[in-house]
């Protein structure tokens, strides 16, 4: 599974505070002053709480998630799970960073049913090395009960930001060749 956090430029954010990092990037989005990424508005996240190498999102199951046998299908819940940890690396890295998931697993401990009530994913940066990190998530219940557990590994690139045209041009930080996102990630328009 891949995924892409959300990047953008410095200028993006109006008024007397610029966006200098993924954390603020992702502060200026729960704040509303940014919009959330369609995808993240797609399944209902709720940022809460953002501070360096940490992010918390309220998720919401509903009934447009059931896999046919009363529980969120899993793959809702890795994409919920995705934000979390991609989002986590993204608060430790500058402005202009697209920080992409290259691995995922995850442990699906407890079903999560449509009616479950508000869950907490919380997303944690665990290692920042120059081009990759490691990061964990977990998705838990009102009563702190752990349904799923997620860590991934995260490539991060600098480029661009995002434009309607398909994803930008990327370098990876130490400046070898370009990547052809084109052909690595595939995406919808």
């Amino acid at each position: 599974m891949s995924s892409t956090a959300p990047v953008t430029q410095p200028s993006a954010v109006s008024g007397e505070d610029s966006v200098a990092s993924g954390a603020s990037l992702l502060r200026a989005i729960r704040d509303g002053q940014l919009p959330s990424p369609p995808a993240a508005q797609l399944l209902g996240l709720d940022l809460v709480d953002i501070r360096d190498g940490h992010v918390e999102f309220d998720f919401h199951p509903a009934t447009r998630f059931d896999n046919g046998q009363a529980a969120v299908l899993g793959g809702v819940l890795a994409a919920v799970l995705d934000f979390a940890v991609s989002t986590a690396v993204l608060t430790a890295c500058d402005i202009g960073t697209m920080v992409v998931t290259s691995n995922h697993n995850l442990s699906f401990i407890r079903p999560v049913h449509p009616d479950s009530g508000t869950l907490r994913c919380v997303g944690t940066l665990i290692h920042r090395g120059h081009r990759s990190a490691f990061a964990d998530a977990t998705l838990t219940d009102s009563a702190g009960l752990i349904h799923v557990r997620a860590t991934a590994t995260c490539l991060m690139l600098t480029g661009a930001a995002h434009n309607h045209d398909g994803p930008p041009p990327v370098r990876p930080i130490d400046g070898h060749e370009p990547l052809d996102m084109e052909s690595l990630l595939p995406h919808a328009r």
